[in-house]
């Protein structure tokens, strides 16, 4: 008998992929509100509507933030490095290297929430 679990283990991508399908799994056992999961499963897959996401798919020109007029808009940029959730992320104290290290939703998510 086959499991998805079995056939990644036999595969080239078997970390990449279990990691995802464990992330993936876990956030829809979280005892959350279902608004907030599909909020956490939209980012970890780079689907939130930033401009970067909007660019991609060539509904605006630029990916660039109105608010600073450089960089890129990423989900990271909206609700980690902008100025404003800075603040609030050091005011509740997860200002730390380990918190600011990552520049992928996917393992940043999955970082914090494994702590």
């Amino acid at each position: 008998m086959f499991s998805l679990i079995s056939i990644l283990l036999k595969t080239d991508i078997n970390i990449v992929m279990l990691n995802l399908f464990f992330l993936v799994v876990s956030i829809w056992k979280l005892k959350a509100h279902e608004k907030v999961k599909f909020f956490i499963w939209l980012a970890a897959h780079n689907s939130t509507p930033t401009r970067e996401l909007l660019h991609h798919m060539h509904a605006i020109h630029s990916s660039t933030c109105p608010c600073f007029l450089q960089g890129t808009e990423t989900f990271l940029h909206c609700f980690r490095d902008y100025l404003l959730p800075r603040r609030l992320w050091d005011h509740m104290g997860f200002m730390d290297d380990v918190f600011l290290h990552e520049s992928n939703s996917m393992n940043w998510i999955k970082t914090q929430a494994c702590g």
